[in-house]
């Protein structure tokens, strides 16, 4: 499903997007997914035996225009759950109460722009963040291969980081405050 430059689609609290395997979402335009504490928005596969990456995940086409605004929002089985694309155009794309398992990537791509992340739960993914130009606060990581894998300019702070299988961190140019990183693999490994 594409939604084309100047179009909104606006996806109200409480949705459930089911995608069949190897299909997705191309932003061009603008996606509003704002759910509500008691009624969240939920994006997965329609698979009645899902797997991590079965299908795309939601792409922000930045150099088409491409925004989007994600609260509380939950994520599943997807290749990519969120995807920014290089660079500098369209924007932002920021996230906020959100949960993302059982996705291959959680968030991947960079924009060349800062994608703000706060108060979100990454579990149970290959890789929970990749790439660069995130801000990362008041979040959790558990039990992912990797927390933040291949890294750069990315910021996290007052973030917890547990149970991860490989490493908790990896990466470069970028700054952990305030958070705690316990019981994983390799808590910090830089390249």
């Amino acid at each position: 499903v594409v939604v084309y430059p100047g179009a909104i689609l606006t996806i109200q609290p409480g949705v459930q997007v089911q995608f069949d395997n190897g299909t997705g979402l191309e932003i061009r335009g603008e996606l509003i997914a704002d759910g509500t504490t008691t009624s969240q928005i939920v994006f997965t596969s329609n698979n009645p035996t899902p797997t991590k990456g079965i299908w795309t995940g939601i792409q922000i086409r930045n150099q088409l225009g491409g925004k989007a605004s994600f609260k509380w929002v939950e994520v599943f089985y997807a290749s990519t759950a969120i995807s920014v694309e290089c660079c500098w155009s369209g924007g932002p794309a920021n996230i906020s109460n959100s949960k993302f398992t059982n996705n291959a990537t959680a968030l991947g791509g960079y924009a060349g722009w800062t994608m703000y992340v706060d108060n979100s739960t990454f579990i149970n993914n290959t890789n929970a963040v990749t790439s660069a130009d995130k801000v990362i606060t008041n979040s959790t990581f558990q039990a992912n291969d990797y927390g933040l894998n291949a890294t750069e300019r990315v910021s996290v702070c007052a973030s917890t980081f547990t149970g991860h299988q490989k490493v908790a961190l990896y990466g470069g140019r970028g700054t952990v405050k305030y958070s705690t990183i316990t019981n994983n693999g390799t808590g910090v490994q830089g390249f």
